[in-house]
């Protein structure tokens, strides 16, 4: 299996198996690996398999190197060291990965177990677990709803686990981190000279997932223009590459995910109503972290054996604060909350000072209106923040473009914030 070895200032910090499935760079967090500085982009670049191989493309104005020259695409070889700022990833070709205490496992594969990445024995979980397994040996299409940073993607893992399909690709797309510009060609692919850069043939995401399931996340952003070719896809199975004249033929399950009302979306005219019938046969939704607190100590030990600090304990004061803590963000946000402090730690106990929180919600889960809280909450994020909107989705746990979307819905007038 190809390994990616990411390093920060030549120390190892990070060991990301390749599964198969294009790795998306970036500065976003909505990035499959999440490079943080000015000089990274927020697509930066994508690792992409193609014939056995995998290229890797950059997708931003910030450059990548190798072997001392900047490159735009380039099929890699083992040994190859990409520098991104100050990171190098370094890709190799076998599982001959050195084992130290500062490269941490991330979980990529195309079977996670159900049971081991549905952290939780909440009864909400465990419904949850038990609707996965009804609906995972279907064809039909899933539906996955529930706010931002609720964990969409990991029940679409799982459910691509129990299936039929668990041996075949997993292919995850989020239609809100790929420019308006490129997700055509991501999704459907392209031939050679199909237009200016494109100088090789391209399998989209939906030939990628050939045999298994594509998973699009964030579909309420599809562009009104595309949704026309994605239903037909759904309908017939087929679709032409950017610049073919040839269809293609491709076997694939849909799971799709959003935080955003459809319906509403339906009667805005920014998304087509004879696609959401065809996408919501089987809804799954997803119940907020608030509401399910009694998992949050399973939770943070799981994200602590995944950053490789099972020795830290987390003392009762830490964890009341963490419990009584309403969680816009959701898990994401938990899991960012427990990487802040598992980094900046200076003891191997983890205490109420060292957990850092949005200064306007350390209250017990809130009531009233969501919508208006969800609101307060960015406002007063961003006024925290200066205006800046890259640092505020951070904080929240969700993707810039998200928080981008969130300010247009809620009418946010960034003077009102600072």
């Amino acid at each position: 299996m190809a390994t990616l070895i990411i390093k920060r200032d030549r120390i190892p910090i990070l060991r990301y198996p390749l599964n198969g499935s294009p790795i998306h760079i970036g500065r976003d967090d909505a990035s499959d690996i999440m490079l943080l500085g000015d000089a990274v982009s927020r697509q930066h670049g994508i690792i992409a398999p193609e014939n056995g191989a995998y290229r890797y493309t950059n997708l931003g104005r910030n450059g990548t190197i190798l072997a001392g020259r900047n490159i735009r695409d380039h099929r890699l070889q083992a040994g190859d060291i990409l520098r991104i700022a100050d990171w190098e990833l370094q890709f190799l070709t076998t599982d001959t990965v050195p084992t130290t205490e500062t490269i941490v496992q991330k979980r990529t594969s195309n079977n996670p177990t159900p049971s081991h990445t549905l952290v939780g024995d909440s009864a909400a979980i465990k419904t949850l677990r038990e609707q996965i397994s009804r609906i995972a040996h279907t064809a039909a299409p899933v539906c996955i709803t529930g706010e931002t940073g609720s964990g969409k993607e990991v029940v679409a893992h799982a459910i691509h686990a129990e299936s039929t399909r668990s041996q075949k690709p997993f292919v995850a797309v989020n239609c809100g981190a790929i420019p308006a510009s490129m997700i055509e060609s991501e999704l459907f692919g392209y031939e050679r000279g199909a237009f200016t850069g494109a100088v090789r043939d391209h399998r989209g995401y939906f030939e990628q997932a050939n045999g298994g399931t594509i998973f699009l996340d964030e579909i309420g952003e599809l562009p009104l223009e595309l949704q026309t070719r994605f239903l037909r896809v759904l309908e017939t199975g087929s679709f032409r590459r950017i610049g073919s004249q040839s269809n293609v033929t491709a076997d694939f399950r849909i799971i799709c995910a959003t935080h955003r009302n459809l319906q509403q979306a339906i009667k805005e005219g920014t998304f087509r109503e004879d696609l959401f019938f065809r996408l919501f046969v089987l809804p799954l939704n997803l119940p907020p972290l608030r509401n399910r607190t009694g998992d949050i100590p399973l939770l943070v030990a799981h994200f602590s054996t995944l950053f490789g600090r099972t020795s830290v304990n987390w003392s009762e004061e830490a964890m009341a604060k963490l419990i009584h803590y309403s969680w816009p963000g959701n898990v994401r946000e938990l899991k960012n909350t427990v990487q802040r402090a598992l980094v900046l730690a200076t003891h191997h106990t983890i205490g109420e000072n060292d957990i850092s929180l949005l200064q306007s919600n350390t209250a017990a889960p809130c009531t009233g209106n969501m919508a208006d809280h969800e609101r307060a909450v960015i406002m007063s994020t961003l006024q925290q923040h200066g205006g800046n909107k890259t640092q505020t989705a951070a904080t929240l746990g969700i993707s810039r473009t998200t928080l981008i979307a969130k300010i247009k819905r809620y009418n946010i007038e960034l003077s009102e914030s600072y």
